[in-house]
């Protein structure tokens, strides 16, 4: 009896001496976005909680090496995977060392470090911009000016919402037959029989689109290899499907539940990518190429989230520009044909062989414009290549939305658009995807977005 016992005794002490300890959580500070003079985002990922429920995560940040949870943080939640996280009221100009955080009860453990500069701050006086200063623009200041509260003042959209505060309503877009319509030549005042044509274009009108005074396609040139951003005037439509109700908005019979619920989205100006990010310039940024069917004018593929991110930052550190990915939205948006939409089944025609490869061709990528473009003049959204979005993927609220940026945490990323592996069925324009951001496939590519 006794050595069973004593045997029992032993197991037991044996048995607690190998109980595992608690380990430090791992932590990844995996890329830094979406940088601007006085803000950025953090993608960090908690991988193992160390054995113990991790409490607190986040990343801290300085002007100085290793930063600490002593300095400035944020609180991101808790547990493990991936989370973002949005620094604010940064000093523009400067460079930031920053580095994600998790705490459990071992303690603090910290992700690598990574730098960022911020973007100078933009001071408004580009030739076309409203500073308030110029002679003939509208300052709101009295004057035979436009104070911006008059109700028949033009903001070159028919509209008369032009409240001089330069913020990019008067596009020269109306009739400029408004009276009291501001026509910026000089003196501030409207005879009321403009052609619309305030569109600061160097002589100080107001036309509030950014930096060069017209909001229009962009073409830019980056070591000696140029690609076009499209202008899409902002709107509202409805986003999604559903195939409950034929007589609702959305209805399509193919439609997968998480297109649903239907909602209403405004969206704002912005520029999309005419084409998908080629070959060529993915090169002409980073120096080589990750795809498997090769071609300077094919999409560049087999990229992760992250690798277009990387890609976005170098782009934006040699143009000086804030080049991003696209939202969901603008996406959708932008597929639909914007304003311009005729409710085509897929982007551009209700005949998929019109405007995308798929899987019907060779299940190949091919060179982009090589196919019809959509309403808004913008190739290959339906086919080539899936593209990556900036959004984490999270169910649809039903509630409208104001330029949605997607759910604030999860461990994916949304996927939009069919590639040429996909049947017909899944390249319609509401059919949502998703991926881990680490993820990468022959069939994934990428098209980048500008705000204004």
């Amino acid at each position: 009896m006794k050595k069973i016992y004593f045997a029992t005794m032993l197991l037991c002490l044996f048995l607690v001496g190998c109980k595992p300890e608690v380990e430090f959580p791992t932590v990844v500070t995996k890329e830094v976005s979406d940088v601007t003079a006085n803000s950025a985002k953090i993608v960090s990922s908690v991988e193992a909680d160390g054995g113990a429920e991790v409490t607190s995560r986040g990343v801290c940040w300085s002007v100085s090496s290793n930063p600490t949870i002593d300095g400035d943080k944020t609180n991101d939640g808790n547990g493990v995977g991936t989370f973002i996280s949005e620094l604010q009221e940064l000093m523009s100009d400067t460079t930031y060392y920053v580095r994600a955080y998790a705490i459990n009860e071992a303690g603090v453990s910290y992700g690598e470090e990574k730098s960022f500069t911020t973007l100078a701050e933009d001071n408004g006086n580009d030739d076309g911009n409203d500073d308030g200063n110029d002679d003939g623009n509208d300052d709101g200041n009295g004057d035979g000016n436009d104070d911006g509260n008059d109700d028949g003042n033009d903001d070159g959209n028919g509209d008369g919402n032009d409240d001089g505060n330069g913020d990019g309503n008067d596009d020269g877009n109306g009739d400029g037959n408004d009276d009291g319509n501001d026509d910026g030549n000089g003196d501030g005042n409207d005879d009321g029989n403009d052609d619309g044509n305030d569109d600061g274009n160097g002589d100080g009108n107001d036309d509030g689109n950014g930096d060069d005074g017209v909001f229009e396609d962009k073409v830019i040139t980056v070591n000696g290899v140029s690609f076009t951003m499209k202008a899409v005037n902002g709107g509202d439509f409805y986003m999604g499907a559903q195939k409950d109700d034929p007589n609702a908005p959305n209805y399509d019979e193919e439609a997968w539940s998480r297109e649903a619920p239907v909602h209403q989205v405004t969206l704002s100006n912005y520029y999309i990518g005419v084409t998908e990010v080629t070959q060529e310039l993915w090169k002409a940024v980073m120096g080589y190429n990750p795809s498997h069917f090769e071609g300077d004018q094919r999409p560049v593929e087999q990229v992760t989230w992250y690798n277009a991110k990387e890609f976005i930052n170098k782009l934006n550190q040699m143009t000086g520009m804030n080049f991003r990915l696209p939202t969901e939205a603008e996406w959708e948006f932008a597929a639909k044909g914007g304003n311009d939409s005729q409710g085509y089944k897929y982007s551009g025609s209700d005949n998929i062989n019109e405007v995308a490869w798929y899987s019907g061709d060779d299940k190949k990528t091919h060179d982009v414009m090589t196919k019809k473009p959509n309403e808004l003049g913008i190739y290959d959204m339906c086919g080539n290549i899936m593209e990556w979005c900036n959004d984490i993927f999270g169910d649809y609220s039903s509630e409208p939305q104001i330029d949605p940026t997607g759910a604030t945490s999860g461990s994916d990323y949304i996927i939009r658009g069919g590639c040429c592996l996909s049947a017909e069925e899944y390249c319609r324009m509401t059919i949502r995807s998703f991926l881990s951001p680490g993820g990468t496939s022959y069939g994934i590519g990428f098209r980048l977005a500008l705000s204004l």
